[in-house]
């Protein structure tokens, strides 16, 4: 991040290029750039790296609470016919999980004969031997789960960390010269299994607020914080 010498946000600076295993030039080097904007707009998901440094730099999460996380793990599957329907959804809470950790899977059911199924861990489990990919494999070897894949093939996988703390963890959303928008501002929603909704909409709201700046020429914390009065005071996030 780029800052002036009030700490206001003036852009960011990209890495710099061409660099060895000890951070020396080489040959090929190429400096970072300087992008500078009115408005920087943070929307670089879970515990960004940038978000990070500037919550940390404005204190942007004081008095609120701390963000805690989980992880989900996800795949595709081909089914070979018409076992579970496309728009057909299920959620699920406990297995594999023991009672002192957080976990739930989904099943979604999409268009031609796709399975959308996948499972979720909170991090902060005590069992230091919990591998929450493994715990996703276990899922699968559930009666139900395991009927549902039996004769299909797995297309696709991947895994996603999630900000589950809600309202009460959510930082300040805004300061000189920049805003936060989406996982960067932990705009999940867990308990209506909402996040990707939540995360355009808040870009929405971000834009209208930078319009609002643009034609008053005031790009101040003072002018910005109204996004953080849309997202928390019209009530659509929560």
């Amino acid at each position: 991040m780029l800052y002036d010498e009030n700490d206001r946000v003036l852009g960011v600076r990209t890495g710099d290029k061409g660099i060895d295993a000890e951070g020396k030039p080489k040959a090929n080097f190429e400096p970072g750039v300087d992008l500078f904007a009115k408005v920087t707009v943070l929307g670089e998901g879970v515990r960004g790296s940038l978000t990070k440094k500037l919550i940390q730099r404005l204190g942007l999460d004081q008095g609120r609470e701390p963000q805690i996380y989980s992880l989900g793990v996800k795949e595709l599957w081909e089914l070979p016919d018409d076992r579970y329907p496309a728009g057909r959804v299920t959620h699920t809470l406990g297995f594999p999980s023991d009672q002192w950790t957080y976990g739930g899977g989904w099943i979604y059911g999409m268009q031609n004969r796709i399975l959308n199924l996948g499972y979720v861990t909170g991090l902060d489990y005590r069992d230091p031997l919990i591998d929450p990919h493994a715990e996703f494999q276990k899922y699968k070897t559930h009666p139900f789960v395991t009927k549902l894949l039996s004769g299909g093939k797995m297309i696709r996988y991947g895994a996603k960390a999630i900000a589950t703390g809600g309202l009460h963890a959510v930082p300040q959303l805004y300061a000189d010269g920049v805003l936060l928008t989406g996982d960067s501002a932990g705009f999940l929603n867990g308990a209506r299994l909402k996040g990707i909704h939540t995360a355009i909409k808040s870009g929405m709201l971000a834009a209208e607020t930078i319009f609002d700046a643009l034609v008053s020429n005031d790009f101040s914390a003072g002018k910005l914080q109204r996004y953080e009065h849309f997202v928390t005071a019209v009530g659509w996030e929560w």
